[in-house]
């Protein structure tokens, strides 16, 4: 069993190395950090923030190594004031928030072919811990930082609990190679809160650490 997981960030990177003994290898000019666990190999690597780096490594890397399941794992923002900071959120579904094609008369994320949702493994959501959050993160090319931005997004996907900058574009790869996929993120900041920002960074390090613990543990599983 092949399982590649993807982070964005180097933190989150350096999250997962701190807890793990990887060997290192090239894929496609990618550095990708390699273990074997009993019958499974685990393939770790970073794209860097933003829909297109995730998109372009989750291709690169899916077509080479061909993952029974893809894990985004990382941090995120909440949308939500039941949402509180290291909550630990799965994706049931993902959606892009900043998607538009409106003018055509389509909702907002739809595309022209009618999809607007892409699945999270049921399998892997079920052997998730129980105080995991389940539900519908979305992920768009900004970082929410700010009320009015939340709102906009909330208008349009008012179930959202979280919101991030690769999961749907990971996801949506995964999906057209017909991998299993799931988006895992630890909340480290909420824009409900005052001074957000800052608390993102306080937060940080503290949600890397249990999003990662949790990765490792659905892994175990398997």
């Amino acid at each position: 069993m092949k399982i590649l997981i993807i982070v964005a960030m180097t933190s989150e990177l350096n999250g997962f190395l701190q807890k793990k003994e990887f060997d290192v290898k090239l894929i496609n000019g990618t550095k990708v950090y390699f273990l074997k666990q009993e019958n499974k190999e685990i393939y770790l690597a970073k794209s860097e923030v933003g829909k297109v780096n995730s998109a372009m490594l989750t291709t690169s890397l899916t077509l080479a190594l061909k993952p029974n399941y893809v894990i985004n794992a990382g941090i995120a923002g909440g949308l939500n004031q039941s949402i509180n900071l290291l909550d630990v959120v799965a994706s049931t579904k993902v959606a892009y928030h900043d998607f538009d094609l409106t003018a055509f008369g389509l909702k907002k994320g739809e595309m022209d072919n009618g999809l607007m949702y892409f699945k999270g493994s049921l399998k892997l959501l079920k052997l998730l811990p129980s105080d995991v959050k389940k539900g519908l993160i979305v992920s768009g090319d900004q970082f929410v930082s700010g009320i009015d931005k939340m709102n906009l997004i909330k208008k349009d996907f008012p179930k959202a609990l979280a919101c991030d900058m690769e999961g749907c574009s990971i996801a949506h790869v995964a999906s057209l190679l017909s991998r299993k996929f799931l988006v895992i993120r630890c909340i480290s900041d909420n824009v409900f809160l005052e001074n957000h920002t800052k608390v993102y960074e306080d937060y940080k390090v503290p949600a890397i650490d249990k999003v990662v613990d949790i990765t490792y543990s659905l892994i175990d599983q398997l």
